[in-house]
């Protein structure tokens, strides 16, 4: 499959991980966001701003492109703004699209967050475009992008989600099912979950950091309420405050446990593991 392939939120966790991805495998690219990073990566390929509410912004960025992997961050007007960047996709003449979702928007009692994002996938399914949904479990980075600070300092995180067993996936491995569904075939119009290969909860990842940090690091469990206090004390708005603090509490009780061959299935090789994960910390630890 040839063409060029627009990686919209290229500045998040599995945009940054796909468009390193991409290059590293010779795929014309063009990386989008509201600002450039400081990712190596984006500095030496085709990138441009994007104003999702700009039409002409959006019409730029789609340019000579045939698909798009959409990665709308997690805000209030998830909705509007996946509806702005689909418009600009069907103009363009974009082929196929793939998103990334979350996982359990297709339950019938969903979260506020497969809502949102079930609600976002229609758009693109009634659109005309050829899609794909990705709907990963959460992200072994949020450990470290959430906790590091407080590791390295204090050796401890506070975790809502305490005895819970999640089966994590570490975004390289999201970025390389998506790699796979943007250059391959027969993917079109199919939902894949992915998850890691195994189910840990926030007490066995203390246990694994502690090893690879060569001293302990503590899981300090708080609850639910704590966690949204917090939130709120960062200035998130109430109904992202509430859509995380579902999810918390899903995760605190199982609800995302299970464990999928899906990434196995589609790159041809096995999910990273937690325990691969954290070791791959030794350094930030020092």
């Amino acid at each position: 499959m040839g063409g060029t392939i627009l990686v919209v939120g290229a500045t998040g966790n599995t945009g940054r991980a796909l468009v390193r991805v991409l290059r590293q495998a010779g795929v014309p690219v063009r990386a989008a966001a509201r600002e450039r990073s400081t990712l190596v990566e984006l500095k030496v390929v085709d990138f441009v701003e994007i104003d999702y509410g700009n039409a002409v912004s959006l019409a730029r960025a789609m340019r000579g492109v045939d698909r798009v992997y959409l990665a709308v961050p997690l805000v209030t007007d998830l909705l509007a703004l996946t509806e702005q960047v689909v418009a600009a996709a069907v103009k363009a003449g974009v082929r196929h699209m793939v998103k990334l979702s979350a996982p359990g928007a297709d339950r019938p009692v969903s979260l506020l967050l497969g809502q949102w994002h079930r609600a976002a996938e229609q758009v693109i399914e009634t659109s005309g475009l050829a899609w794909t949904h990705l709907r990963p479990n959460s992200f072994m980075q949020n450990f470290t992008n959430n906790h590091l600070g407080s590791m390295r300092s204090l050796g401890l995180f506070h975790d809502p989600v305490g005895a819970g067993r999640v089966s994590y996936i570490d975004v390289a491995d999201v970025a390389a099912v998506a790699a796979a569904v943007l250059t391959g075939t027969g993917h079109e119009n199919k939902v894949y979950t992915l998850t890691g290969p195994e189910a840990v909860s926030s007490h066995d990842a203390a246990a694994l950091f502690s090893r690879a940090a060569g001293r302990e690091i503590r899981c300090v469990e708080v609850s639910v309420e704590a966690a949204r206090d917090a939130m709120f004390g960062f200035g998130l708005p109430v109904p992202v405050v509430d859509a995380v603090a579902e999810l918390y509490s899903l995760m605190r009780n199982g609800g995302l446990a299970d464990v999928l061959s899906t990434v196995e299935d589609l790159t041809g090789r096995p999910a990273r593991s937690f325990a691969d994960y954290a070791a791959g910390l030794q350094t930030l630890f020092r």
